[in-house]
């Protein structure tokens, strides 16, 4: 799968839907100071060369984001490209904006 993101790429933010505890958990925005949309690229890049993105929704996913925050792309991948993604950005869980099955966020 050939990915292909917008110029205004700024960050990157992984998340997971862990439907058995019914939470939606967001890590933190990984950021790219110097090269914002030449980091993001790369790592994309990386994941869709070893076929660690999918077609389709799924549990794990990325979301490409503008630097106000918005949105720009979301792209479903494998527990093999989380884990890679994991261990080479060393992202957290974002705890501000993890939601939980009771509906609040901690």
């Amino acid at each position: 799968m050939a990915v292909v993101i917008d110029a205004g790429s700024f960050a990157l933010r992984p998340f997971c839907i862990d439907a058995q505890h019914n939470e939606f958990v967001n890590y933190e925005a990984i950021t790219f100071p110097e090269h914002p949309k030449a980091g993001c690229d790369m790592y994309l890049r990386r994941v869709a060369l070893f076929g660690l993105v999918e077609d389709g929704d799924g549990p794990l996913g990325i979301d490409v984001l503008a630097e106000n925050g918005d949105i720009l792309h979301t792209f479903t991948i494998t527990r093999g490209g989380f884990e890679y993604l994991r261990r080479s950005l060393r992202f957290r869980v974002d705890r501000n904006v993890t939601t939980h099955s009771t509906g609040e966020t901690r």
